[in-house]
């Protein structure tokens, strides 16, 4: 074309035409039609038709008459086609992945979407609405939700309340039911019929009531889920245990100034539960008395020194109080996690590992340090709160003046009568030296 340096109208904008071919997106089927028509259409095409080259432009009719031309036409369409296939193919891949994965994670995500819509139903259920239960952080459970699921903390205290009764009822049925096997066994011949029949009937009250309290510890067993015993609630939960059983029997001691009777308690609660256990298990009387009784004597070893030191008077920070209970309970209970442990592995249960076994003496030593710690600063605190009642109503007396203050600093004045607050032998000493020194007249 000669007008190579005139403008032209370009889709509304103008440009300057170049001897130099511009590169240019590639032309639709419609201006190839036409182009091959041998139709004159807009000079803003011409770079598609021929792709950069040196040299003036040349018109449509030129282009669509040169066969190497349009087998470069052909060429770009060809790869362009090709691109896209290749693209679209790209595409669908990417979405058969992501439908795959999703389809790999629907179950999981169903489950845990099931387990926090339960959950917030437990616990707006509990706390009277599941409005506000919302709305206590702000979140759609009053609580955080646990990735590993199983009760929340408020769940366990109700739990934990609840079975307060369920765990002393158990020991009284497995110690009751142990008086009962004793008074109507072989050895009991010496006793009358009528002692063994009430041993029979303890023997059955003692088992039905034993097997009640483990019934509703079983329906209402704690809910750890996939953490099992490695979640940080049952540690809290078994602390809970161990700091009432030490505080009744503290309290049973401090009451009775004799820290022998807060360790016998223990002992007759390791005794019953034991009984019960060993029994329901299928041992025989005798071996369940000789499992129980090793247990409540192993539970009261070196208890009684322990629980004198909580009701022993004396003076001392809360600090050193929680430090000296930590350090005398928790090596109590870890003496006592390896005789019961021990007996546990040699004779009730020979399959426990011996990991098992050791987590089982760590485990008592930990619970024990906190319960005893717990229990020393409680019964300090109160102690101070006793004697602090016990002073105020001397701090209200009238205090002495600074005159009377001084004639009690005075020595007393010698006794009247030396005959009657002298030894005989040292009276007669004393007048013959008086009558010795007296001046002679």
């Amino acid at each position: 074309m000669a007008a190579a340096a005139n403008l032209i109208e370009t889709g509304g904008a103008k440009a300057v035409e170049s001897p130099v071919a511009t590169p240019v997106p590639p032309m639709s089927d419609k201006d190839i039609r036409s182009a091959l028509g041998g139709k004159e259409v807009a000079p803003t095409r011409l770079g598609a038709l021929n792709p950069p080259t040196r040299g003036p432009l040349r018109s449509f009719t030129e282009e669509a008459n040169d066969p190497a031309a349009m087998r470069r036409v052909a060429d770009v369409r060809k790869e362009d086609a090709t691109r896209r296939t290749r693209s679209a193919e790209r595409a669908e891949d990417e979405a058969d992945d992501i439908a795959a994965y999703e389809a790999a994670q629907a179950p999981r995500i169903a489950e845990r979407e099931a387990e926090a819509a339960l959950q917030y139903a437990r616990d707006a259920q509990r706390l009277g609405g599941g409005a506000w239960a919302g709305a206590v952080k702000g979140t759609d459970a009053p609580y955080e939700i646990e990735a590993s699921g199983g009760d929340s903390a408020g769940a366990l205290t109700e739990k934990w309340v609840e079975n307060v009764a369920p765990r002393f009822k158990k020991a009284a049925g497995g110690l009751l039911q142990s008086l009962g096997d004793q008074a109507q066994s072989d050895s009991g011949v010496f006793m009358s019929d009528k002692v063994k029949e009430f041993g029979g009937w303890l023997a059955t009250t003692g088992k039905e009531m034993g097997q009640a309290g483990a019934d509703e510890l079983q329906a209402n067993a704690p809910d750890y889920g996939k953490l099992g015993e490695n979640h940080p609630y049952r540690y809290l939960y078994d602390l809970s245990n161990s700091i009432l059983d030490l505080g009744l029997a503290t309290g049973a001691s401090a009451i009775t100034r004799n820290p022998t009777v807060g360790a016998q308690m223990l002992g007759i609660q390791v005794f019953g539960n034991q009984y019960d256990d060993s029994r329901r298990a299928g041992r025989s009387e005798g071996e369940s008395l000789m499992d129980a009784t090793f247990m409540a004597v192993a539970e009261q070893i070196g208890e009684a020194k322990v629980i004198g030191s909580f009701i022993k008077p004396g003076a001392g920070t809360i600090g050193s109080a929680i430090k000296q209970g930590a350090k005398s309970e928790g090596l109590q209970e870890m003496v006592t996690g390896v005789l019961q442990t021990g007996y546990q592995k040699g004779v009730l249960n020979p399959e426990m590992t011996w990991a098992e076994a050791g987590r089982a003496v760590i485990d008592s030593g930990i619970l024990g340090a906190g319960a005893g710690s717990t229990i020393a600063a409680a019964t300090l605190s109160l102690g101070v709160v006793a004697n602090r009642k016990a002073v105020q109503p001397q701090a209200l007396q009238p205090q002495p003046s600074r005159r009377e203050r001084g004639l009690m600093r005075l020595p007393l004045p010698p006794a009247a009568s030396p005959r009657k607050t002298m030894p005989a032998p040292l009276r007669t000493r004393t007048l013959v030296a008086a009558k010795t020194s007296s001046p002679r007249r």
